[in-house]
């Protein structure tokens, strides 16, 4: 016997087929949103990595004496074809054509002296990173950390540390993260609010050291790892994503180039954690890096992209293109993690590289006949990432190209913005105003979308163009592709001699706190000297129409820190752990400590001595005193060298209220050189400069010079 359906049977059915119809179409739609994974790519997964806790960054020593070792450190690995090689020539960029918008760049608020060579190595691998409180800049071999002073009423930060050597810093670890090997990146985790510091190792494991500062503060301690890869990560670069630090790595071999990602929310617990990553993509990939409040849609695969050129040897077959990849990872189960091309997008046509792949003699200078490297070949440090809510995810980024097969270095920048599961070209540019060479560029976006590109500039036909800083800003109401025209941040008084690399990288960072400020730092040289010696600077603008009041309501993304399983360093004393906040880290500037008393420099000594390859060293010996002439200890002394040589110094006193600072690596054909104190610094006293006086009289108490030994 039979019964007939009801009613409430009809509207059960049909709710249930409405339901599968549903799963099926969010199904079909993840698929084309997610591309399937590349095959032929090798994974690996390394086994967990335990941290140790380091020294308090704060506490580590000052004032130490590094080899000079004159030559190029790090070589680029490369050991496949394609050298020389530069794809189909482009004898016209349409972009470039558009010139420049009707705008002004504006000037910047300031500008202050970073790392410069402390140990003769090049290049000097320039980047650094603005947190709330804080700028931290890493160079090769060393880092430096600064407070952010007050830029717009022309205060300049001020240094909390001397320059901290890398392998001091990482000696907890032992192996080769002891040494100082370099290529070291600074990333600042808004969305976490900690420090991420980082160079390789060099030694038999062939990997990566990373530290995670433990609390927003990157003077105190960091939670130390060294993980091994599956081959040598040479020029890694970082991302902050939600669910891992990504990064890129270049293994020397054609179709060889890594996307890895690390277990984030294990390491800012100071926990075990492990790594993965695939192999076997054809151009170096840049991670997207998130800067702002809000962070991607949850469960968002990390973002790599690169740049393919039609006709370069060894690059996939097509048109010029960018070319958008998805690492989406699985923490508990690594078999299923996958990295897929998620889609190419058409380019307007460029010519990739200049003089040649791997052809580094290439831009001229004017007044030397030494050339310098563009690094024309890989995407520019960073990829920026920002989310201004719903679907509207903007990511912004950079490369150097030959202008109309030239030889002259532009660069063409882009703007990709992703809606639901398709990522579009906005707008792209090539900057070119001029006939000087543009090149190893740094772009970011501010909170209101408008855009700054900083890199450097040099001219051999032009001789007041010797290399310098510069950048170019837009507004979101300009018309797209174009920048504004150009300002300088800071102008070059030297070219380089007697070597080749350039750069390798430069980095364009916004501060978190307000959305607006653009810090930017790269490499010039003050006067005309070898690689080796070179300077850094860092400089801070603003485009006046971005609006600091108004801040989208912040959102949580990193986790609880875990108070048990602490790593602890060996006679390091364990720090006292705080849980983040349910919210967002509340990220408030630290004040400035009211004036407790008086200091001053009581004396100033100068030696030499010589030092290595024919070279001379240079100390002084810096004594403070309170206002009643008695040794202060704890002290920050800072001051710039000068006449012969160049860069700064600092040192922190003790107990006598003395501490050294030593310039190693002095021509021997200058008969002295000059030191200048700048400034001291400590905790509730005033430092009074005019108070400062040499009761030996080989000084004015300010103002030493040290003559050749």
């Amino acid at each position: 016997m039979s019964t007939k359906p009801t009613w409430k049977t009809w509207v059960f059915a049909g709710l249930c087929l409405l339901l599968i119809l549903v799963v099926l179409d969010a199904k079909m739609n993840a698929q084309a949103e997610n591309s399937k994974p590349l095959d032929g790519l090798t994974f690996d997964a390394s086994e967990a990595v335990t941290p140790v806790l380091s020294t308090a960054v704060r506490d580590l020593p000052t004032g130490l004496e590094v080899p000079q070792l004159d030559k190029e450190v790090n070589p680029i690995e490369w050991f496949g074809s394609g050298v020389g090689e530069s794809g189909t020539p482009n004898s016209f960029d349409a972009l470039a054509a558009n010139g420049v918008s009707s705008g002004e760049t504006p000037s910047v608020l300031l500008t202050f002296e970073g790392v410069s060579s402390l140990s003769g190595v090049t290049p000097p691998d320039t980047n650094g990173d603005v947190g709330p409180n804080h700028y931290v800049q890493m160079t090769n071999f060393s880092f430096r950390i600064w407070n952010k002073g007050d830029v717009d009423n022309g205060i300049a930060p001020t240094p909390l540390t001397a320059p901290i050597l890398l392998g001091t810093f990482f000696a907890p670890l032992g192996n080769g993260c002891q040494n100082n090997y370099g290529d070291p990146v600074v990333m600042y985790d808004d969305m976490a609010d900690r420090w991420l510091l980082s160079q390789f190792d060099l030694s038999g494991t062939l990997g990566l050291c990373i530290a995670i500062s433990t609390t927003p503060d990157p003077t105190g301690t960091y939670y130390l790892y060294n993980f091994s890869t599956p081959a040598f990560p040479d020029y890694f670069k970082f991302g902050v994503w939600p669910d891992g630090y990504y990064m890129s790595t270049n293994t020397g071999s054609p179709n060889q180039y890594w996307a890895h990602v690390f277990d984030r929310n294990k390491m800012l617990a100071g926990l075990p954690a492990t790594r993965q990553g695939f192999g076997g993509i054809a151009n170096f990939l840049m991670p997207a890096d998130v800067d702002g409040t809000t962070p991607p849609p949850a469960g968002s695969p990390g973002i790599f992209y690169t740049m393919y050129d039609q006709g370069y040897v060894n690059h996939p077959a097509g048109v010029d293109r960018l070319a958008i990849y998805h690492l989406d990872v699985d923490w508990t189960t690594p078999g299923n993690s996958s990295l897929s091309l998620a889609q190419e997008i058409p380019i307007s046509a460029y010519n990739y590289t200049v003089c040649g792949f791997f052809v580094q003699n290439c831009l001229a200078q004017p007044g030397t006949s030494q050339t310098i490297d563009t690094l024309s070949y890989w995407p520019m440090f960073r990829f920026q990432y920002r989310n201004f809510g719903g679907s509207d995810e903007r990511m912004v980024g950079n490369f150097t190209v030959d202008l109309n097969n030239t030889n002259k270095a532009a660069i063409r920048w882009f703007e990709v913005r992703k809606n639901g599961g398709t990522y579009n070209l906005y707008q792209e540019g090539t900057y070119a105003p001029d006939n000087a060479h543009r090149w190893m560029g740094s772009i970011a976006m501010d909170k209101n979308g408008n855009i700054a590109l900083g890199y450097s500039v040099v001219s051999a036909s032009n001789p007041t163009v010797i290399p310098s800083v510069r950048y170019a800003t837009r507004l979101t109401t300009d018309p797209l592709g174009t920048l504004q025209g150009e300002a300088t941040m800071w102008a070059g008084t030297g070219v380089q001699t007697g070597a080749v690399r350039w750069g390798d990288y430069s980095n364009m960072v916004v501060d978190p706190v307000d959305g607006c400020h653009f810090w930017f730092t790269t490499e010039y040289h003050d006067i005309n000297d070898a690689g080796f010696n070179w300077n850094t600077r860092i400089g801070v603008f603003q485009i006046p129409e971005c609006d600091s009041n108004i801040t989208p309501t912040p959102t949580p993304t990193g986790p609880t820190p875990t108070p048990t399983n602490t790593p602890v360093a060996t006679n390091t004393p364990t720090p006292t752990m705080t849980s983040t906040p349910s919210g967002r880290p509340t990220r408030t500037p630290t004040p400035t400590p009211g004036a407790g008393g008086t200091m001053h420099i009581g004396d100033l000594d100068g030696s030499s001595a010589p030092g290595a390859n024919g070279r001379w060293n240079a100390t002084v010996v810096v004594t403070v005193h309170d206002g009643s002439d008695a040794p202060l200890v704890g002290v920050l002394v800072t001051g710039l060298w000068s006449n012969g040589t160049s860069g700064s110094g600092s040192c922190t006193t003790n107990a006598s209220g003395q501490c050294s600072i030593i310039k190693n690596g002095i021509r021997a054909n200058f008969s002295s050189v000059v030191f200048t104190v700048t400034n001291a610094t400590k905790a509730g006293y005033t430092y009074q400069a005019a108070s400062n006086h040499d009761p030996d009289g080989d000084s004015n108490g300010t103002t030493i010079t040290v003559q050749f030994p």
